[in-house]
């Protein structure tokens, strides 16, 4: 997976599935062409048009904010108390 050259650098979701041959120009081009039109978020805009999986979009966006993804299954094996000390607010706020 493409990793930015400095620490501190940031780069674009579709850069880098591009950069990483998961995508081409032309299907980064049409999707962003969908989210000018849309205003739906780049991830959503390709899993919809099929081009990528959840998997792929949570491994990326860790990536690319340099957090481990968390997956529904990991989701699913949290400890039920403990994802009720947040609030409904809080995970609507921070859409956890």
């Amino acid at each position: 997976m493409s990793t930015a050259p400095d620490r501190w650098a940031w780069s674009p979701l579709g850069q880098m599935l591009v950069n990483d041959k998961l995508l081409s120009t032309e299907q980064l081009n049409q999707a962003l062409e969908r989210q000018r039109k849309t205003r739906e978020r780049l991830g959503q805009i390709l899993i919809d048009m099929k081009l990528i999986d959840e998997d792929i979009l949570l491994k990326y966006l860790g990536a690319q904010f340099r957090k481990d993804p968390i997956t529904r299954q990991d989701l699913a094996a949290l400890d039920p108390d403990v994802v009720k000390l947040v609030s409904e607010e809080v995970a609507r706020q921070y859409g956890v």
